[in-house]
């Protein structure tokens, strides 16, 4: 089963945008039995009106970087401009020190040839349709359906 971490923006989004951007990726596993591990947590960070709830600084280290040690895959989204957004930037880093294999989406593609980014990543693609292809490439462990 694939356990996946999935970074994405968090504090200039809306809760709906979080919500579009997980639809898109289960639509891109139908193929794969998985589970998003983070995704509860993310949800819980907003309040009812779809706004981010803000938590102290160490909390929300300490509980992603719990939580990536557990994924057997780390799926960041880049599709945010005009910036990369820190915190993705981190537990991508994170994730390379772990040795968890990491696909980001990146829609320019003029950043596929970053170094940094190729350094800290496995695959770089440009679409959510990718990532199932992008997972047959790393050979994962991950029981497809």
């Amino acid at each position: 089963m694939l356990k996946i971490f999935y970074s994405h923006m968090m504090d200039d989004a809306h809760l709906h945008k979080i919500e579009k951007d997980l639809e898109k990726l289960r639509n891109a596993l139908t193929d794969y039995e998985y589970t998003i591990i983070n995704q509860e947590y993310m949800l819980d960070q907003y309040d009812k009106e779809g706004k981010i709830i803000q938590l102290y600084e160490n909390e929300i280290v300490n509980n992603d970087l719990e939580l990536l040690r557990k994924a057997n895959l780390h799926i960041t989204d880049f599709n945010f401009q005009p910036y990369f957004y820190v915190g993705c930037i981190c537990e991508l880093v994170y994730s390379h020190q772990y040795k968890i294999p990491s696909i980001i989406i990146v829609p320019d593609q003029t950043f596929f040839k970053r170094p940094w980014l190729k350094f800290y990543s496995d695959i770089i693609i440009s679409k959510y349709e990718e990532i199932k292809n992008a997972i047959k490439q790393l050979n994962i462990d991950g029981d497809i359906t």
